[in-house]
């Protein structure tokens, strides 16, 4: 498919005097401009981030009254019960609050449910923590928009604290604290931190309450850089963006999965086979997915029990545990994908949608979420795949650049219900009897949001430079900008008329390696997935080409190379001579 390249370099003036000022090159700050990093403070933040700069717990409203509930039941020995969901996002802030607080005195214990009992807090969940002895419950990760639910825990006699990141929904519950940055009356600096990050910044108000009024009684001497590694997963797998506090905690936290200092995460290493650094990519592509898959397939509380492992041999069960089911995962996956695929391309109406709504019965709720991201990635168009279990379905929706998914299925909210999520992926129940019209329906609203040019897949350039502007110092400066990820992308460059130093060479299944002269230097160019479409342009050694790629440094026989990793390539344009 034909990509549009769109060269987004902000003020170049802004640039040029940011590199003086910084003692830096032009490209890197070119790409802090475009970041919107404009000014020489921010800049050094950036460029330095240190753990001192994060911002003071008790900015988020109601983290006061959160804190002395809390307080207040381990010094009365009141049983606590966190109550997270079956995501990464999720598992990760249960296990950081219930070692924080078990580390702190507490008598506690946490619920995680099921994907058969769906997202949330439910009333069924509510009873499964009140069979566990709870008068306290902590929500991490959901609750925002279990307002009936949580009254429903009053009528119990249970005591909550809400902890979430989602939009609200609805009314706000009734209860002892409310600690959300996205609450209307939030004046907190960073809105996007992930439900793991608003769990940590519960224990950091815990703690500094403890250490600044001298409560005795409590212990003051836990280190909060312990569970940096966990905020770091839960962020990154949560696709939070990697700008401001999450930035710090996700840089810090990488250093600490790198060490190896959890039990549970050095086995979860192991059967993904990383070892040396960790980037935020391992993360996103080799860790997280073996978390989540106990919750798409299994049960969550093993992913959780990974993370609370101290014992060596548990760990290494647990971790092979995990990796089987994102085996199951992968495999189930692909069956769904299959038939998926096979309807779109089999109904002509379907495909040509701006908008692609799968339907079918008994597809796994685990993976449709799944399935959807891979049809907005092969079709570039929104979609939502929906998985029918008799009359009741339960779909999962996927969305593209300028498009925002939780309004256009709120638009047809008649023929849905339980839909929530966020500008990019959504959720929603739906019964079967209303698919024909949700179908026409949310195609119009695709239809009157999705112009042609958001339907062809766009890729965003930080410069246009030349091959030898990519000096070993510049490449230092680039890995300053780590970690990348979303919000922060790896930087992306345009190199007009790069010539080909050797034929293009296929290598694996699908990939292809090219060579191309830049600034007298042969430098290594490799093309994940990228074979077809370099073939298909018929090049040969001595033709020139222009390139869209990142620059990564590797290494190999101890000896750093430069290595330009291919976004997409097009002939170069016959020189006009004059």
């Amino acid at each position: 498919m034909q990509k549009r390249w769109i060269i987004r370099e902000g003020d170049r003036a802004l640039a040029f005097q940011l590199a003086r000022k910084l003692t830096i090159s032009p490209v890197a700050a070119q790409i802090l401009v475009n970041r919107g990093v404009c000014d020489v403070a921010r800049a050094q933040q950036f460029l330095n981030p240190l753990l001192k700069e994060l911002s003071d717990p008790f900015l988020l409203n109601d983290m006061a009254q959160g804190v002395d509930r809390v307080l207040r039941a381990i010094d009365r020995k009141e049983k606590i019960v966190i109550h997270g969901d079956y995501d990464i996002d999720g598992i990760t802030a249960t296990v950081l609050l219930a070692d924080f607080l078990k580390r702190m005195g507490a008598d506690v214990d946490y619920f995680l449910p099921s994907r058969v009992d769906g997202y949330g807090v439910k009333k069924g969940s509510i009873d499964a923590c009140r069979e566990k002895g709870a008068r306290l419950i902590i929500t991490v990760d959901c609750g925002i928009g279990a307002a009936a639910e949580i009254d429903y825990a009053a009528q119990a006699g249970i005591d909550v604290v809400v902890t979430d990141h989602h939009e609200p929904e609805g009314p706000s519950p009734s209860c002892c604290a409310v600690i959300n940055p996205k609450r209307g009356d939030s004046t907190f600096p960073h809105t996007e931190i992930a439900g793991v990050g608003v769990a940590f910044k519960f224990a950091h108000g815990i703690l500094k309450k403890c250490r600044n009024e001298k409560l005795s009684q409590f212990p003051q001497d836990i280190d909060l850089r312990d569970y940096l590694d966990l905020v770091c997963m839960g962020t990154i797998g949560d696709v939070a963006p990697l700008v401001g506090e999450n930035r710090i905690v996700v840089k810090f936290g990488l250093q600490k999965i790198a060490r190896g200092d959890r039990r549970g995460i050095r086995a979860l290493k192991n059967v993904a086979g990383l070892t040396g650094e960790i980037d935020a990519g391992h993360v996103s592509f080799r860790l997280a997915p073996r978390i989540n898959a106990t919750g798409r397939v299994a049960l969550a509380h093993k992913a959780a029990r990974l993370l609370l492992s101290d014992e060596e041999v548990e760990s290494e069960m647990l971790a092979l545990e995990l990796e089987n089911h994102n085996r199951d995962r992968q495999k189930i996956e692909a069956e769904v994908m299959k038939e998926v695929f096979a309807q779109i391309d089999g109904d002509g109406a379907l495909a040509g949608s701006r908008i692609i709504v799968a339907a079918g019965d008994g597809w796994h709720h685990g993976v449709i979420g799944i399935v959807a991201s891979r049809i907005v990635r092969r079709y570039n168009r929104p979609a939502v795949v929906i998985s029918f279990d008799g009359d009741t379905g339960r779909g999962s929706a996927r969305s593209v650049k300028n498009f925002h998914i939780l309004d256009a299925l709120r638009a047809c909210q008649d023929d849905i219900h339980h839909v929530g999520g966020h500008a990019g992926a959504a959720g929603m129940a739906i019964s079967r009897g209303s698919l024909a019209r949700f179908r026409e329906r949310l195609a119009a609203v695709a239809a009157d949001r999705l112009s042609a040019d958001d339907l062809i897949p766009a890729i965003d350039i930080d410069a246009e430079i030349a091959l030898d502007e990519l000096t070993g110092g510049v490449m230092k400066e680039i890995s300053r900008l780590e970690p990348f990820g979303f919000g922060n992308p790896y930087p992306v460059f345009l190199s007009r008329r790069a010539r080909l130093s050797r034929p293009p060479r296929a290598v694996g299944v699908g990939h292809i390696k090219l060579q191309v002269n830049g600034g007298g230097a042969e430098i290594d160019v490799i093309g994940f997935g990228l074979a077809d479409e370099v073939n298909g342009l018929g090049v040969r050694q001595g033709d020139e080409i222009d390139i869209v790629y990142s620059p990564v440094m590797n290494t190999f026989r101890g000896e750093e190379r430069l290595q330009l990793e291919l976004t997409d390539v097009k002939k170069a344009k016959a020189e006009v001579k004059v």
